[in-house]
């Protein structure tokens, strides 16, 4: 597993990049641009909900070029996973990692200029709610993901807060309720979310157990503080999902507009 990015010559790099140094994450991909601040927020946590608020700032010499990317880190990789901050060189990478049968998979949460051209070479787009409300023009979260579906991902996903996950693959919907569990803070719980619908793409896991294993995980992870206070090994999520069976897909997972 490796990581790709750019940060700054501050202390706020070392804190940011030694718990994936730790977990035995490849970083040499990742370059320090002298005199920059790396990317900094602030997450202010509701006392009574564990919902979050995010202020945050990255400094444009952050920013990441086509150019900075070596093609030889991405073309023996399993899977590549990508944002859009940088659409280019998002793109770039997508493109390549699709050339050489790679699969590809993208956060992303905020409507932008040019997305389009990302959501053309990517597999499984995992998106907010927002975001695929306003991609299907009809402010219903399953027109949106028809609308990613358009652009041939092979599974496209909501994330949909408490209430789970919504997807679809082409054919059909598939609702994924969320797990029923006390949160102390939800920093973090999409990120959790996508790292255990990684982990069930490398398993190979059909989608419904997809979807559930990175339900599983995003529940976990709010059950502690912090953005990564949370995040369970292999056996801690078994654990877990024995301990939750299975619920019924049926169950209504709440759609505005639809």
């Amino acid at each position: 597993m490796g990581y790709i990015g750019c940060v700054g010559d501050d202390r706020a790099a070392e804190a940011a990049l030694e718990p994936l140094r730790e977990a035995g994450v490849d970083l040499s991909g990742v370059r320090e641009v002298a005199g920059a601040s790396s990317r900094r927020a602030v997450v202010l946590v509701d006392a009574a909900s564990g919902e979050r608020s995010i202020l945050s700032h990255r400094d444009p010499r952050l920013a990441l070029e086509p150019r900075d990317l070596d093609a030889a880190s991405i073309t023996r990789a399993r899977l590549l996973h990508l944002d859009a901050v940088d659409l280019d060189a998002s793109v770039w990478a997508a493109e390549l990692a699709r050339r050489e049968g790679i699969p590809v998979v993208l956060d992303a949460d905020t409507p932008q200029e040019g997305l389009a051209r990302l959501l053309e070479v990517v597999d499984f787009p995992v998106v907010d709610r927002r975001l695929a409300e306003e991609l299907g023009g009809t402010g219903s979260t399953a027109d949106g993901l028809r609308a990613l579906g358009s652009y041939g991902a092979r599974l496209a996903v909501a994330t949909v807060g408490e209430e789970g996950a919504l997807a679809w693959d082409g054919e059909q919907l598939i609702r994924s309720p969320g797990f029923r569990v006390t949160v102390h803070d939800a920093t973090g719980a999409g990120d959790a979310f996508h790292a255990g619908f990684l982990w069930g793409l490398v398993a190979e896991l059909p989608a419904r157990e997809l979807l559930r294993c990175a339900n599983a995980v995003a529940a976990l992870n709010c059950q502690a503080a912090g953005a990564q206070g949370g995040l369970p090994v292999r056996a801690a999520l078994e654990r877990f999902l024995s301990a939750h069976p299975a619920e019924d897909d049926d169950r209504s997972i709440r759609e505005s507009g639809s």
